[in-house]
């Protein structure tokens, strides 16, 4: 699916997904479960510009097959550990609002950063290190 949205002066948020109740929401069952069904939606490759010029073409692909960045478990429940890194990273996570939830250091090699006291969710790590900058996206969940 790809499409573009210009928004008038008054807009200060984009939010990307379904945002209507279950009820009016047409889904597909592929049969009857024991346990709760739950799923994921992964919106990946969005752009957000500030003028029609839109954004610059990126093949996804390479960008992860060439990552040497990885974050585990996903979805995690009440860590996170983060393993590659060269060098210590200024890092932030953002929830699904674009609401700052923590900010510092990330350490090299492996990091782990306790997560469960946190809502349940999707997240988003940025990470600005000597190396450049990377995003990584999680799920948290019960």
């Amino acid at each position: 699916m790809s499409g573009s949205f210009v928004a008038d002066s008054a807009y200060h948020y984009l939010m990307v997904g379904n945002h209507f109740d279950n009820t009016v929401t047409d889904t597909i069952h592929f049969g009857n479960y024991i346990w709760d069904p739950k799923a994921y939606t992964l919106i990946d490759n969005v752009c957000v510009s500030q003028g029609l010029e839109g954004c610059q073409s990126t093949n996804g692909v390479s960008e992860i097959v060439n990552s040497e960045v990885l974050l585990f478990p996903n979805p995690a429940v009440d860590h996170l550990d983060i393993l590659g890194l060269k060098a210590n990273a200024e890092g932030a996570i953002y929830d699904a609002t674009g609401r700052m939830v923590w900010s510092g250091t990330v350490g090299q090699g492996r990091w782990t950063l306790d997560v469960e006291a946190w809502a349940s969710g999707y997240y988003v790590l940025n990470l600005r290190s000597a190396e450049g900058h990377r995003s990584l996206k999680f799920v948290l969940t019960e």
